[in-house]
This record gives structure tokens, sequence and C-alpha cells, in this order.
């Protein structure tokens, strides 16, 4: 199976990428510009991009899975920026979402 994993870089999404890699999964590991060396590292297959772009919609093409997890997961941050959260967790979900329906 192909899977695009955003937030691949973070505490579920590199652990997600790694369990999938070692059960024979393809995995494409978006991360965010200048977060792509511990996933290149390992061999993963690298995309460096904002989850949230329009741009990012075009890398659910020939994916058979999107397992998103890219976004603000700390509430204190999320309360210092309330606009911000709102834009990288909802905002990034509705654009990937959009990605799949294309």
């Amino acid at each position: 199976m192909k899977l695009l994993v955003t937030g691949a870089t973070g505490f579920l999404g590199w652990r997600t990428c790694v369990l999938m890699e070692e059960t024979g999964h393809e995995v494409t590991a978006v991360a965010r510009p200048g977060g792509a060396e511990r996933a290149a590292a390992r061999g993963l297959e690298v995309v460096e991009a904002d989850a949230g772009s329009p741009e990012a919609r075009e890398l659910v093409a020939g994916h058979d899975h999107v397992l998103h997890f890219a976004g603000i997961p700390d509430p204190r941050r999320a309360r210092e920026d309330p606009a911000r959260a709102v834009r990288e967790n909802a905002g990034t979900t509705l654009n990937l979402l959009e990605g799949c329906a294309q």
C-alpha cells in the first residue's frame, strides 16, 4: 500500500512512518522545509512541503491513503496564537481533503 504521511518528523508521524515501512508499505514522508533529514536517513521517500499549501494537494495523487499528523499538538502553543492553530490544524486538514477529492 502506498501511504502519504504528513507530520512525518513529529512524535506520532515518525513512529507511524517507521511502523508502516517495517510492515512493507511504501511511505512518502511529508516534512516541513528543513526537517527531512531523519526521514531521508532512514531511506524513506521524503517531500519537504507545507501540508497546508495549495501545492500540497498534488502530493495526494498516486497514494492509497493519507495519514495526517501535521499540525500544532500543544494546547499551550495553540492558545498563544489561536488563528495559527486553526490554520495549521483545521486548515491543513481541509487542504488535504480537497487534494483527496481532486
